[in-house]
């Protein structure tokens, strides 16, 4: 019982009380303030960080600088030899030049840093160099670390710019291999696109690679919102590669309960309460295959797409998990046709992910089949579309504080009480659902300006809006659609906090007050509004003009055109907007500062 430590224990970490005294490495038992000094003594100083590049330089940048090579000598020596209790050397910038250990030595290395730690190593040794004199500041592992990340990352990055060149071969794929190249100029090598991955996941299909989930679902994110876009497809839901992950992870339990399957009880939510005829989604079967899965909930059945039809067993389990949650949780009996969805045929290894989108969008939009002899310029095609929505998403981060905030929100929908009360009651879902968005990551000069009160159970910045809607993306990601979010984010944080209204001021004073540097008034200024206040309507339009005009010194902007006007009384100070989308949708706001009703009739 001597050895146990107290993990609740607050007291600093002394170096005299734990260093060199015979403890064991295990992260189980130690106390997080031993851990937390264990990963301080590798953090990469400052004056080092820059040895490492940015991963916002453009793929074309990374792919001109020099690296240090990776070391192709066979190292022998054991991982414990390579750490030192004598202090590290004042000079050390040979290292930024010098080649990094092989992968596997440092993951090796990685696995006994810990121990040698805690036993009293203060620098490390590199046998491959000087007969091993050097003693190296114990962050270099990082440094080795991240610096291996980058040289695997410029090969990668070769590789696609290899084969971009190599698969020019007609005038039609020219061009488009020719916009990909272009790209490559200006995408950021690995920045972050949110959910957990970066901008270097692009890169698989630019060649023969596999591609992971992470591409799939962004495909799937970019197929939903085309269906929400297109009113004759509004009936389609496409789904996430983790619908089947889930599904084969929950079903064999038989609890499909909002507490054991979340996201499939947000699916269920999404199908019934919005009116879904069709669901699409990806599914990765038998450890190295995609096909597509699509269900009908009009005729209760499923149907899958096999691009290796005949020579690939049938997706049994996949179907048996499906089976077992739609038969539960949707009423009568789910049968599988046997005919097959329209699909291509692949006729190499590497293919399936490209040709299980394409048969999801030959199914809803009637998208030609995919072909082999294309199958170079599908994959280029894709890489155009997913850089082309990251940078775009990303000037708009830029330009606008509020943007990443809102790209971060998180949209439960069976977080709320009501919702759930009203489903156990009625065994459906209601028409409208009252759901929470917490607004992240916020830059503190504009979240200081926001009159908004945080969130007393989360300690955050918090919107709630209400949903009413026939078409919306899928919960994988987020249960809002970019539109929605944007225009959200404007109406709360910049024209309704910002320029609040009072008994003096009108809708057409706010409007004009407003600058683009203090607000974005794009969303704003293109639409047609109607501006309602306790039952009294009058409307609002502002002209495409005013927009431009915006950007011209005052003297020269044209008049602002506004058909009514309207009075907006100290007691309630809301504005009730409503905007025509143009895919035909209506998007309503109730900005008081802290709702807003989205409303699709």
């Amino acid at each position: 019982m001597g050895d146990i430590i107290d993990l609740t224990t607050s007291k600093p970490f002394i170096s005299a009380e734990w260093i060199g005294k015979g403890k064991k490495y295990d992260t189980n038992i130690l106390p997080s303030f031993v851990v937390d000094a264990r990963f301080a003594t590798t953090a990469l100083p400052a004056a080092q960080q820059s040895w490492i590049p940015s991963p916002s330089l453009s793929v074309s940048q990374i792919l001109t600088l020099s690296l240090p090579a990776p070391s192709s000598t066979i190292v022998t020596v054991t991982a414990k030899r390579w750490f030192s209790e004598d202090r590290p050397d004042e000079d050390f910038t040979y290292l930024s030049s010098r080649p990094i250990p092989p992968n596997d030595v440092i993951k090796e290395l990685e696995g006994a840093f810990g121990q040698a730690w805690l036993n009293g190593a203060q620098s490390m040794i590199d046998p491959r160099f000087n007969d091993g004199r050097d003693r190296l500041p114990l962050w270099v592992l990082t440094f080795w670390k991240e610096m291996n990340t980058v040289i695997r990352a410029q090969s990668t990055w070769r590789a696609s710019e290899v084969w971009l060149s190599a698969e020019s071969r007609t005038t039609e794929s020219t061009q488009v291999m020719a916009k990909a190249r272009e790209l490559l100029s200006v995408l950021p090598w690995k920045a972050d696109v949110g959910y957990g991955t970066t901008t270097l996941v692009f890169a698989q299909l630019l060649g023969t690679q596999w591609l992971s989930d992470d591409v799939m679902d962004q495909m799937m994110d970019n197929l939903a919102s085309q269906v929400c876009s297109v009113a004759s497809t509004a009936k389609a839901l496409v789904g996430s590669s983790k619908l089947a992950m889930v599904l084969e992870l929950v079903a064999p339990s038989w609890d499909f309960s909002a507490k054991n399957a979340r996201i499939l009880s947000q699916y269920e939510v999404q199908i019934t309460g919005f009116g879904y005829r069709w669901l699409y989604f990806p599914a990765h079967v038998h450890g190295n295959h995609w096909i597509a899965v699509m269900v009908d909930f009009h005729e209760k059945t499923i149907r899958y797409g096999d691009s290796l039809e005949g020579s690939s067993p049938p997706p049994k389990t996949l179907v048996q998990m499906l089976k077992r949650w739609l038969d539960a949780r949707f009423g009568g009996q789910f049968r599988l046709l046997n005919e097959q969805m329209a699909h291509g045929m692949q006729t190499d290894t590497f293919s399936c992910g490209i040709v299980t989108a394409n048969t999801i969008a030959h199914a809803i939009f009637g998208e030609a089949l995919w072909q082999p002899s294309s199958r170079s310029m599908a994959r280029a095609s894709w890489f155009i579309i997913n850089a082309r929505e990251y940078l775009q998403k990303d000037q708009l981060r830029q330009l606008e504080p509020g943007y990443g905030a809102m790209g971060l929100a998180s949209v439960d929908v069976l977080g709320n009480s009501e919702v759930l009360e009203f489903i156990a009651k009625n065994n459906t879902p209601p028409q409208s659902a009252q759901v929470e968005v917490l607004a992240t990551d916020v830059n503190p000069p504009y979240l200081d300006r926001l009159p908004m009160l945080p969130s007393e159970s989360h300690n955050k910045l918090s919107l709630s809006f209400i949903l009413d809607a026939p078409c919306h993306t899928t919960f994988s990601r987020s249960g809002l659609d970019d539109d929605e979010l944007d225009t959200a984010w404007d109406l709360a944080t910049d024209i309704l906090l910002d320029h609040p209204p009072s008994p003096q001021d009108e809708l057409e004073d706010a409007i004009s007050n407003a600058t683009l540097a203090e607000t974005s008034l794009v969303g704003w200024l293109k639409g047609s509004w109607s501006n309602n206040l306790k039952r009294t309507r009058s409307e609002t339009s502002v002209s495409s003009q005013a927009l431009a005009s915006e950007t011209e010194p005052p003297e020269k902007r044209a008049p602002q055109p506004v058909k009514k006007q309207a009075r907006i009384p100290m007691e309630s100070r809301t504005i009730v907007l409503k905007r025509t989308m143009a895919n035909g949708r209506s998007l309503t706001a109730l900005g008081n500062g802290l709702r807003a009703d989205f409303d699709h009739p």
